[in-house]
């Protein structure tokens, strides 16, 4: 049983009970929340062409865009690729690692992906978890309110 099996399952039984909270930000999503926002997040990189082994890149910070993002691309049976925002300078170098061919992030970290595209030649497609951006993608979803 995968993780994303589990919350489908809870989903079903429990759809509106807590599935995660954010303290920093005092936000809840419920199971059901959980379970759509994740599959908006699998459709959007379905829609992008990535597939089972595929990798995406998630550079964000900890939070409930976060969560979505991974269990996003594991519902389509990518590998998520987790990029640690207080490594930010270092990003190319992680992208060149792990090859992601998307490129998931937060708005803030705009200027440092922008500055090193060229150097994250594997990353086919940027999405901007928390808005529109020129070089990227629209987002699947609004996950701030």
């Amino acid at each position: 049983m995968t993780f994303n099996d589990m919350l489908r399952r809870t989903a079903m039984r429990l759809p509106e009970k807590t599935f995660l909270h954010w303290v920093d930000k005092d936000r809840s999503l419920t199971y059901a929340e959980g379970l759509e926002l994740t599959e908006k997040v699998a459709g959007a990189l379905w829609e992008l062409g990535v597939r089972k082994g595929d990798r995406v890149g998630i550079f964000a910070h900890n939070g409930l865009d976060y969560i979505a993002a991974m269990f996003g691309a594991w519902r389509i049976g990518a590998i998520s690729c987790h990029i640690n925002v207080l490594q930010a300078e270092d990003v190319a170098y992680f992208a060149q690692n792990a090859t992601p061919m998307v490129l998931i992030y937060t708005h803030d970290m705009f200027p440092i992906i922008d500055a090193n595209r060229a150097e994250m030649p594997s990353i086919e497609h940027y999405l901007c978890m928390d808005g529109e951006q020129d070089g990227a993608q629209p987002p699947p979803l609004r996950l701030r309110r």
